[in-house]
């Protein structure tokens, strides 16, 4: 049975996008969710965030953005 959101075995997980502009903290976002095995895109800029978003078609992929 595949529940919404889940992946193909035969496919990897997309890309997560990290945005957040203080480095300790994307850091860490990025180690914990690669050791999880999640391909992982850290950025601090968010103008370079948005131009990793045409990019790469993470529009409709996952993302994590600092918004606070």
């Amino acid at each position: 049975m595949k529940f919404p959101g889940q992946f193909a075995p035969d496919k990897p997980p997309p890309p997560i996008l990290i945005v957040d502009d203080e480095e300790i903290v994307l850091a860490a976002l990025k180690e914990t969710l690669r050791r999880a095995n999640f391909d992982v895109v850290p950025i601090s800029d968010p103008l370079k965030a948005v131009e990793e978003i045409k990019n790469r078609e993470l529009a409709r992929k996952n993302r994590l953005a600092d918004l606070g």
